[in-house]
Order: C-alpha cells, then structure tokens, then sequence
C-alpha cells in the first residue's frame, strides 16, 4: 500500500463524469501533473464554493492509486484564494487559456516547478486589483516561455535571436519588471510564438480573446 503525498496545486481542468463526479488535473508543486475523481463533487450547492476549483491554491493529500491512473483524496484545503480574478473577463480567459496549455502539453508525473511558480505568481498578479493590459500580456508570454525554457526547447537555434527580444519575459517573475509595448508590439510578440508553438507541434487551445 502506497502512502499519503501531501503537496499544494493548481487546478489546470475540471471535466463532468458521470451525473455526479468530476475528474480533475492539477500541476503540483513536486509531482508535475496529477489527476483525480472526485465523486459528488457535482453535487456541491450553488450557494457553496468548491474546495477544489480554478484560481485557487490547493493543499492536497492523496494516495496514489494502485491499478488505476486517478489518485484518490483523502483531503483538500484551500490555502489562497485568487478568486477576484472571476470578476475580470479578460484575466479569467487568460488563466484558464494557460491552464488548458499545460494540461493538454504535459504529461503525468512529470515535475515542472518553474512552470508552477510562474503559473502561481501570475494569480497572485492577476488577482490584483490593476486592469492593465501589458501585464496581462507579459505574465501570459512569460508563463509560456518559462514552459518552454523548462522542457528544452528554449536553446533550440530556432530561438537564438528572437529570444533577445523577448527574454524580459521569463525575467518577469523576479524583476516584476513589466515592459510598455505598443499594440504592434503585442502582436508581433503574439504571431512569433504562435509560430514557434506550431513548429514544435505543441498543442495550442484556441487564442483567447483579449485584444492583445
């Protein structure tokens, strides 16, 4: 018998199964992407918040399950609550739009902390009162290249001169240094990675509407 695993996590999906369940994935701190049934989990009222839910900080205990590939819980409490950013159309379609990215690029058990730590700063950033649009893009670029810097494909030469440009990017989570970019700007930043996302395969959900 497997022991308990504590660690804190963040929720990347959450999707129906069967009338009353819900199976969820998370990117942990230690163990990379995990996921887990949770039954009667779609029975929680309207007027109650779910323990386990999207913009929010996670402690989990759970054990890994011996012949199956979801874990089970044995318990979850929410240690921080980002949940203002609900209140932001344009940072809850950014969020869940980096959320879906990892999910659908990762594959289970397998450890990314610098792609959590980004992921969890830019909630504690989102959930700030501030509406400005070049923080939003900065922190969504920088998520994105810090994934990419973290599964290799950083120092690929495709990258050695773009990655000049772009490299305050992934300084963003120490410097909080938010670059003044112009909508050309934004959108030539948008269309190179884009780009480099396509030339590597990786899985890309559909752009998220924000007007960059």
């Amino acid at each position: 018998m497997s022991e308990f695993i504590e660690t804190n996590s963040i929720v990347l999906r959450k999707t129906d199964y069967s009338e009353s369940s819900l199976i969820v994935s998370v990117l942990t701190a230690d163990y990379g992407k995990k996921s887990f049934i949770l039954k009667g989990a779609r029975r929680v009222k309207k007027n109650k918040t779910p323990t386990i839910d999207y913009f929010r900080l996670i402690n989990l205990l759970y054990k890994e399950h011996a012949s199956k590939s979801l874990c089970l819980i044995r318990e979850a409490e929410c240690i921080r609550d980002f949940y203002s950013i609900t209140a932001d159309l344009k940072k809850v379609n950014t969020g869940l739009w980096l959320c879906r990215f990892i999910e659908i690029n990762v594959e289970e058990n397998d450890p990314l902390p610098h792609t959590y730590n980004a992921l969890l700063i830019t909630f504690e950033k989102f959930s700030a009162p501030q509406k400005a649009l070049n923080l939003l893009f900065a922190y969504y670029v920088g998520v994105i290249l810090v994934f990419l810097k973290e599964n290799g494909f950083i120092n690929h030469d495709k990258l050695t001169h773009e990655m000049k440009s772009v490299n305050i990017f992934m300084e963003i989570f120490e410097t909080e240094k938010i670059p003044e970019l112009s909508a050309f700007d934004r959108k030539k930043i948008l269309n190179w990675l884009f780009d480099f996302l396509k030339y590597f395969d990786m899985k890309v959900p559909s752009k998220p509407q924000l007007n960059f």
